[in-house]
């Protein structure tokens, strides 16, 4: 072979000689080596292509149809679900580049589509998460605690309970529903400018100093009929466990933060029967208070699960009895759209569940005479040798020295009027007021008994009359 075919020589070299001694025979005729060059460098030489016989041409051709066909490997997207696009899944509205902390933490585009609601990076447009939108269930616009200056916290639930702990994405029910919570936030008055979108509108410009309410309520607007909107005012600092926390008290539940999770009235544990508060506020010293909060078990064999908020202040306890006085009897009972959970997008909550912060310690202070309108301390002597309290002595005081005293029979009616589910002492860090007359006048029968009382009067006349 000559220079001419580099490829054609370097293959007889390593061919046996068997076949090696026929390729030769065969390539002698005019052309066909190069041919067999060309053939194997899979491409024409440089400049005008050779002129080849037809018959060789035919026969090239010939032998390469007879090779098998290369099988094509199937298209390796079929097992993976299509990317929704904004043909079958329009956009709605969107929050532009908005600090989102769950499910991720960072700036993210907030855009409610038809069926889903998809969080993408507002410079490449990547889906950084993307959920179904019908099975967002209650959001809440909140006033965020903590800041130097007003924002606001937005937070999108699709159950009441929070989803499992370092579950990427959504984690699903036993009922196949997903479980999952966005949470974001924006300045109410931001120093810079902010973008908004209305689709299929172009996207509007917020110029900075421009408050950000009524763009949330725009994008909030979007969310399912079937979507409670709740927008509380009040909140009541707390802890749960070791981390900061809150409480939010409405009229179709309670809120509690890190993480979020909603007690609807309809789902507290409620048992008159055995005692146990569906929301029981405990308190050892009067100056700081724990809530515990009881959720309905899903097995009626099952106990409740318990969740407490402690750290709270005790000027709190009055108002957190209040709402518990006053939505006690719709614990339990899950009535048409009590606990919110049918509750349209429109309905709000502006301001609901409010907790009276006043202060009701004067139930654990001794009241004076003329706050109970007692008459001035009466000594001693003044309350007779019979023992009798004076006339402004509370009524619930007991006649320990008998003489003169009331009859039993009376004492028996009054403790039978007093039903031990109602006395003071049993209600959880109650006492009983005493007015300060009442403690001195108890006092004075003390000290008399303890002095002789009327027996050692009448001896003392006696002696003088002897002297």
């Amino acid at each position: 072979m000559s220079s001419k075919t580099p490829y054609l020589s370097a293959l007889l070299e390593v061919l046996p000689h068997a076949y090696a001694s026929d390729a030769i025979t065969l390539l002698q005729a005019p052309h066909t080596a190069q041919l067999v060059d060309t053939l194997l460098r899979l491409t024409c030489p440089s400049g005008s292509a050779p002129s080849y016989p037809s018959s060789m041409l035919s026969a090239v051709a010939s032998s390469s149809s007879q090779k098998r066909k290369r099988t094509p490997s199937p298209a390796a997207s079929t097992s993976k679900k299509p990317k929704p696009t904004d043909d079958d899944d329009p956009p709605l509205y969107t929050l532009h580049a908005l600090s989102v902390t769950a499910p991720v933490r960072k700036k993210l585009d907030i855009t409610l589509h038809t069926h889903t609601l998809r969080l993408t990076h507002p410079s490449t447009g990547a889906i950084e998460a993307s959920f179904p939108r019908p099975a967002l269930r209650r959001a809440f616009l909140l006033p965020t605690r903590g800041k130097s200056k007003p924002h606001w916290t937005v937070v999108l639930m699709s159950a009441d309970t929070p989803p499992l702990p370092k579950a990427k994405n959504a984690a699903p029910t036993a009922g196949g529903a997903p479980v999952f919570q966005v949470v974001f936030g924006v300045d109410a008055v931001p120093t810079a400018a902010f973008r908004t979108t209305a689709h299929p509108a172009p996207p509007t410009e917020h110029a900075k100093a421009s408050a950000t309410h009524a763009p949330l309520r725009a994008f909030l607007a979007h969310l399912p009929a079937a979507c409670a909107l709740l927008e509380p005012a009040t909140c009541v600092p707390a802890y749960r466990g070791a981390k900061d926390a809150g409480l939010w008290f409405l009229r179709s539940g309670v809120l509690g933060e890190t993480p979020y999770e909603f007690f609807a009235l309809g789902d507290l544990l409620q048992d008159e029967e055995s005692g146990r508060e569906a929301v029981r506020v405990v308190s050892a010293t009067g100056r700081l208070c724990s809530v515990v909060i009881t959720r309905k078990p899903e097995d009626e064999e099952e106990e409740g699960e318990e969740t407490e908020f402690g750290m709270i202040d005790g000027k709190e306890m009055g108002g957190i009895k209040e709402w518990v006085r006053v939505h006690k009897a719709e614990f339990g009972k899950a009535a048409g759209g009590k606990d919110g959970a049918g509750k349209g997008k429109g309905e709000e909550e502006d301001q609901d569940g409010k907790v009276d912060s006043e202060d009701e310690d004067s139930d654990f202070e001794v009241s004076s005479d003329e706050e109970d309108g007692g008459s001035p301390s009466s000594s001693s002597d003044e309350s007779g040798s019979g023992g009798k309290q004076s006339g402004s002595a509370s009524a619930n005081e007991s006649d320990e020295e008998g003489g003169g005293g009331e009859s039993g029979d009376e004492e028996d009616e009054d403790e039978e009027k007093l039903d031990p589910k109602h006395h003071p002492l049993m209600r959880p860090g109650a006492v009983p007021r005493m007015s300060r007359a009442a403690m001195d006048a108890a006092v004075g029968m003390v000290v008399g008994d303890m002095m002789g009382g009327a027996d050692s009067g009448e001896d003392e006349d006696d002696d003088e009359l002897d002297n």
